[in-house]
């Protein structure tokens, strides 16, 4: 009888501890997003016996580290012991094949760590069998089986707690050195530059980085390693067709370009060119692995919904006419949710949820069906276990939202690319420019342009930054010149940086901003060949619009803005002569600038 309660009690630890280490997605299932334990090897495993110094080895395996180990993981390292025998073997095949797969990496991690690994794991399944209570009685089973095993107690104790295990592979590594041609702009006299073509010598490193994911579980009580399917790379699929679509080759990771001529540092410490070329390249790689380790569907945060309610803030429309609306106030309601994940989870704020209602069809399965999408507007300090404090996330899409549906995350950057439809002003004042008579000109043609976005509110963990955007505005569009002698067709451009505000209610997002920069005016001169002006102005631009939430990913606005320019009335004079460029800067012509009216219509993905 005795031994027959024991076996139950052994089967009922093995269970929980099957249930727990799940291959599947039944962690999801489960109320709260369960912490996981992951380990790494600190060895770059290349595809290819390839020539990196130590130093870069180890600012890649540094880097990885920095990306791949977030606030929602524990994270341990494994022993040397059982580091060393992997780097080994794996050394012995790169010497002998001189390349190596996924798939023999993933047979080599199979035959070599495994084993030591399922021991560990056996030992564990024997202290929870052994109903090892206190912790004087389990710091002694450690040691013995530490002992046993010739691995360091601490050591031990690490990985018994170690559920996945990921390896860092350089898929490519390439260095390119060839010569270019590029044209600078050199000091002929006071007010006069030539353009001169200027041969540099430069190198191109590319870096291709994966990180490869193991997962060990119990399979009919026997711990096993299973490989972790990467989830499917959006911007890197995209990039690949692009590379196919113009220069017929997929992109290769990432790559960086430096001159050989040229001093370069590194964190205040001086650095090679190519070093350097190559630093920019794997940290390219290494953040790209932060979002892509967030897509795991086991590494994704979830929770299920503490409350649903709603909030509201008013305006007191009497202040505006107390004699007609008295005190008529307008109240404004948003929508919200909390959830348990917070600042231990490394929630950060602007971070966007599906919500999840889970449903039994007619077969008896249980189906996940997305419901709505939120975003964190404030993260809750869950740091203190005796406390319950929640975040707080806006409702953007959903009506049938309730109290026990699951919000699980969808990773994103913090970043926008948004192409734009732009009308710009300009105005020019009828003079003289050298020996071209120019007419009063002026209009607001529609041209084109592009706006790359960073959230601020998710850069720096602020609430009170929820949706202030840091956005780049590249912008040009045609300018009609009258002269004496005709029409010509030139050019109005600007360049600015400026913040915007979002105001979400649900799907529309009114927002207004401001921006500060530069316009440019250009056309070419009528009376002479290969020869043209332009001027240059600082503006300041307000505008407001609206935004139209439809994906995550997609969104189209539109908004209505003002320019107000200083007066440029300063032109530079660009000519050839024999077969050589010049500008002549500083030369008196028309006041001009770009005060007026602008409107823009777009399509902002997110990324």
């Amino acid at each position: 009888m005795k031994s027959k309660l024991k076996l139950e009690k052994i089967l009922m630890v093995l269970f929980l501890f099957c249930t727990l280490n799940a291959k599947n997605l039944s962690d999801f299932n489960s109320q709260k997003y369960i912490r996981k334990s992951i380990s790494y090897v600190p060895f770059l495993l290349q595809k290819e016996s390839y020539n990196i110094k130590e130093e870069n080895v180890s600012f890649i395996l540094d880097a990885l580290r920095n990306s791949v180990e977030m606030k929602r993981f524990d994270y341990n390292l494994l022993p040397n012991e059982i580091v060393n025998k992997f780097k080994s073997e794996m050394g012995k095949t790169i010497e002998k094949k001189k390349s190596v797969s996924k798939e023999e990496v993933k047979e080599k991690i199979k035959k070599f760590l495994v084993p030591e690994i399922k021991k560990l794991l056996n030992i564990k399944m024997e202290m929870r069998a052994k109903e090892l209570v206190t912790e004087t009685e389990k710091n002694k089973f450690i040691v013995l089986k530490a002992k046993e095993s010739g691995i360091k107690a601490e050591d031990l104790e690490t990985v018994l707690n170690s559920a996945y295990i990921y390896v860092p592979f350089l898929s490519n590594y390439k260095t390119e050195r060839k010569k270019i041609k590029e044209k600078e702009r050199r000091k002929v006299s006071k007010d006069t530059y030539k353009e001169v073509e200027v041969e540099k010598e430069v190198i191109t490193v590319y870096v291709d980085l994966d990180v490869i994911w193991y997962h060990i579980s119990f399979i009919n009580n026997e711990p096993v390693i299973s490989y972790l399917n990467p989830p499917k790379d959006f911007w890197k699929r995209f990039s690949n067709y692009l590379g196919k679509f113009f220069i017929g080759e997929e992109e290769k990771g990432s790559h960086s370009t430096a001159e050989l001529n040229k001093k370069y540092e590194w964190k205040d410490k001086p650095i090679s060119p190519e070093d350097y070329a190559f630093r920019r390249s794997a940290s390219s790689e290494a953040h790209g692995q932060y979002i892509l380790t967030k897509e795991y569907p086991e590494f994704r945060l979830h929770a299920q919904l503490n409350e649903v309610y709603s909030d509201y803030f008013s305006f007191n429309l009497g202040e505006i006419k107390k004699d007609i609306l008295g005190d008529l106030k307008l109240k404004v309601y948003i929508d919200y949710v909390s959830f348990n994940l917070g600042e231990k989870e490394g929630v950060k704020i602007d971070d966007g949820y599906y919500i999840n209602e889970f449903i039994e069809n007619k077969k008896g399965k249980v189906k996940s069906k997305k419901v709505g999408y939120v975003k964190v507007r404030r993260v809750g300090d869950n740091q203190n276990p005796f406390s319950i404090d929640l975040s707080k996330a806006q409702i953007i899409t959903g009506t049938q939202i309730a109290k026990g549906m699951k919000a699980i995350e969808y990773p994103m950057q913090n970043g926008s690319f948004l192409p734009v439809l732009i009308k710009l002003p300009y105005n020019v004042e009828s003079g003289n420019i050298m020996n071209a008579s120019i007419k009063e000109s002026g209009g607001n043609y529609s041209g084109i342009g592009f706006q790359f976005e960073v959230d601020i509110g998710n850069t720096i963990n602020d609430p009170s930054w929820s949706e202030a955007w840091f956005l780049l505005n590249l912008s040009i569009a045609p300018a009609k010149f009258k002269f004496e002698s005709g029409e010509e067709w030139g050019t109005v451009a600007k360049i600015d940086l400026g913040i915007r505000k979002k105001y979400y209610f649900r799907r529309f997002a009114p927002f207004a901003g401001f921006g500060i920069g530069g316009s440019f005016l250009s056309v070419n001169n009528p009376t002479e060949d290969n020869s043209s002006f332009d001027t240059r102005m600082f503006q300041f631009n307000v505008m407001g619009g609206i935004e139209l939430f439809i994906t995550p990913k997609f969104s189209i606005g539109g908004a209505l803005g003002g320019i107000i320019s200083a007066t440029g009335s300063k032109w530079d004079y660009n000519y050839e002569k024999n077969d050589e460029k010049y500008t002549k800067e500083g030369i008196k012509g028309p006041k001009a600038n770009t005060n007026g009216f602008n409107n823009i219509i777009y399509v902002n993905f997110s990324i």
